[in-house]
């Protein structure tokens, strides 16, 4: 399984991939509709660090606090995020 821990304990499922640019990431939310994935991601404090557990490997996303685009599809929530200007 794949988990999501926000900065403030909340977890969910879903995994992120990183764009490789070091500013943008994009998260995917399992079953979540878009007003509950952007209800957490929309919030500095939450997003400020997220640690993906991704098939045991641990990855730690830091900064990335600018909701950028947001959508639903197959019943899941799909967010791009992007690098806060204080990151």
């Amino acid at each position: 399984m794949e988990t999501l821990t926000l900065n403030d304990g909340t977890v969910v499922n879903g995994h992120i991939i990183d764009n490789g640019d070091g500013r943008t990431i994009f998260v995917y939310l399992d079953g979540m509709t878009v007003v509950q994935g952007v209800t957490l991601f929309a919030d500095p404090a939450k997003s400020r660090k997220v640690t993906a557990m991704n098939h045991g490997a641990e990855h730690v996303y830091e900064g990335y606090t600018e909701l950028y685009h947001a959508s639903h599809e197959y019943g899941n929530c799909n967010l791009t995020m992007r690098r806060g200007s204080d990151a």
